[in-house]
């Protein structure tokens, strides 16, 4: 009984796209009844059509709006480093695609090139060319051959478009982040990186400096604060 159920099921949905086809302009091809596999791949193929033209395309905003709509996010807390990045991250953004450029137009290309422009900038990019843009100082040290910024520097700069691109998916305004997974290798392995110095540290090494004069008190402190 089921078997004669889902036959009847078959030959129903077989009539209908015939029927369909037969009123479309012929752009629906219904297969032979006997081709039961090409039966039910033409039903998919019908269904997945009907379904991306109806479903609800979700709300697209440019990079300027995410930026601004991101930084203003108040569950989020960040320094003022952390703030200046985003900025010089959202300044390569604007310089490469513009303000009015829709996130959901953003594509993985796009990422890399954005990565790009960042891995070719030397350090201190703007107090060194304080009249060009980034992409501008990005050519002008490939061109010369500057030494670029750390690895891990670079990786930061990536990181931050990436959250940023992350939050529109939390939000429901992108299906997936183009940037996710983007960076540089670091030629300096982990285990092999210097620690900072904790607060103790430091406590008990300024704290051995305060009778220490001229460049024994000075060079420290300085260091401490550049």
């Amino acid at each position: 009984q089921q078997h004669t159920g889902a036959a009847y099921n078959d030959d129903f949905y077989h009539h209908i796209l015939l029927h369909n086809s037969a009123t479309q302009n012929g752009q629906i091809k219904a297969p032979p009844s006997s081709d039961q596999d090409g039966l039910r791949m033409l039903i998919k193929t019908v269904v997945e059509e009907v379904l991306e033209k109806h479903s609800p395309k979700k709300p697209s905003i440019t990079l300027d709006d995410l930026y601004h709509r991101y930084m203003d996010d108040p569950a989020r807390s960040r320094s003022k480093k952390t703030v200046m990045t985003y900025q010089s991250v959202y300044n390569v953004l604007m310089e490469l695609f513009g303000r009015d450029r829709l996130i959901s137009d953003i594509s993985r290309d796009d990422c890399r090139q954005f990565l790009d422009v960042v891995r070719h900038l030397p350090a201190n990019a703007k107090k060194r060319f304080p009249r060009k843009s980034l992409v501008e100082i990005s050519e002008i040290a490939r061109s010369k051959n500057m030494k670029y910024m750390a690895p891990l520097t670079i990786n930061k700069y990536v990181n931050k478009l990436s959250a940023m691109l992350n939050w529109a998916v939390e939000e429901e305004l992108l299906d997936h982040n183009p940037a996710i997974g983007l960076k540089v290798a670091d030629p300096v392995h982990a285990q092999d990186k210097r620690l900072p110095f904790s607060d103790h540290q430091l406590q008990k090494i300024f704290t051995a400096l305060s009778d220490k004069s001229g460049a024994e008190y000075w060079v420290p402190h300085i260091g401490l604060y550049n």
